[in-house]
């Protein structure tokens, strides 16, 4: 057999094994695909370090955009991670197949901050960008290490929100963010254009050193909130309870103030004591 058949033979046989391990991962929970995702990711072959230059003055040439539309078995959270390792192949940073509320709660969860990366499948950046920069040894580590992260198809479900949300000015586009809440995020760096490696983990880097004390600080407040809240309803629960005890104390030594006018009064009426009775107490005993 001619080495080219065999290559041939030998593309067939993975394009085949990917196709139906894209159909029985569709199938699996997002938790059990986030782990055969990663375990997939680290023992993908390495490639030497090494990105593409790209020179912004002159677009290179433009490469095959993605699929229009996922195969019928791929959910459409999982329409990114399999279109692009279909392109791109298996090495490249960890994106997680869930919706981007799912994302932030894992990211809150971890304690880190979420890489967005928007893919504009058309755009003449995009090619060398994901195979010089994005799939590169030094990026796949940094990113895997500290964010999570997450890509989405501008014009596609949450993707075109992102990107209406975002207004990229150019792309390839990648975004740090960090979680508010699990329906909110607030964007902590942009990256806008062509860059290499060593820029796009340099000015990662820089964005977890400039915001780690803050990310930090912010958790601690909310901490630190939760226990104010919990104090205070501690401290109105013990007034309420001194507030009750005082009232009843008050109705006793009211209760035993008329009893002794009484008594006086009774011990007054049975000597025939000509000593006045204070109106105030006759008003009590009246009553």
């Amino acid at each position: 057999m001619s080495s080219s058949s065999a290559r041939d033979g030998a593309g067939g046989s993975s394009r085949n094994y990917r196709s139906g391990f894209a159909r029985n991962l569709a199938r699996f929970p997002s938790s059990i695909v986030e782990g055969l995702s990663r375990s997939i990711a680290r023992r993908a072959p390495r490639s030497r370090p090494g990105g593409i230059q790209v020179q912004h003055h002159q677009p290179p040439p433009q490469g095959p955009p993605l699929p229009a539309s996922p195969p019928p078995f791929v959910p459409e959270e999982l329409f990114f991670f399999s279109a692009f390792e279909q392109q791109y192949g298996g090495h490249h940073p960890f994106f997680y197949g869930c919706r981007l509320s799912e994302v932030l709660a894992i990211a809150r969860r971890e304690g880190k901050h979420v890489f967005v990366y928007l893919h504009d499948p058309g755009h003449p950046y995009t090619e060398p960008f994901c195979r010089g920069t994005l799939c590169s040894d030094v990026v796949v580590e940094f990113l895997d290490a500290n964010f999570v992260s997450w890509g989405a198809v501008t014009g596609r479900g949450e993707g075109s929100g992102m990107a209406a949300s975002l207004q990229p000015g150019s792309f390839p586009f990648c975004a740090v963010v960090a979680p508010v809440s699990s329906e909110s995020i607030t964007v902590l760096q942009r990256v806008e254009g062509p860059v290499t490696p060593s820029e796009l983990v340099e000015m990662l880097q820089r964005t977890i050193d400039e915001q780690r004390v803050a990310f930090r600080a912010s958790l601690a407040d909310e901490q630190a909130a939760a226990f104010r809240a919990s104090r205070a309803e501690e401290e109105e629960r013990r007034r309420s309870a001194l507030r009750l005890r005082q009232e009843q104390d008050a109705a006793y030594l009211e209760s035993l103030r008329k009893d002794q006018v009484q008594e006086q009064f009774s011990f007054c009426s049975a000597v025939q004591c000509t000593c006045p009775v204070p109106q105030t107490r006759m008003s009590h005993l009246a009553v």
